[in-house]
């Protein structure tokens, strides 16, 4: 049973509509954010620019844990961007090829303010 303590940031952010739009076959698929954590526990990571260089140390951080974090802990690791540019380095070379998704409608960010 998940423990929810911040009811109205959920409410705000489960029906937002994420993007994979960095598929080897190209084509995009959308899903509303609450598919995101229905498996298991999710830690979703909200970059503002993918060309940040903290955002891109942050990530790098994360990911030298990861195998504490996903293995160990049981956790899913995920990244959510606003724009697209910068995207696909940010995903291959600092987030490890991991799970990243387009919040087009930046609807985490207006939530987590």
């Amino acid at each position: 049973m998940a423990l929810n303590l911040y009811p109205n940031h959920y409410n705000a952010i489960k029906d937002v509509i994420l993007t994979d739009f960095l598929t080897k076959d190209k084509t995009e698929t959308t899903f509303k954010a609450n598919e995101i954590w229905k498996e298991k526990p999710t830690i979703v990571v909200v970059i503002r620019r993918p060309g940040c260089p903290f955002c891109r140390e942050e990530a790098r951080i994360l990911d030298e844990h990861s195998d504490i974090i996903e293995k160990e802990m049981g956790f899913r690791m995920i990244v959510v961007v606003h724009e697209k540019l910068g995207a696909s380095t940010f995903k291959n070379d600092y987030w490890n090829g991991r799970e990243l998704y387009l919040d087009g409608s930046k609807g985490f960010y207006k939530a987590l303010g």
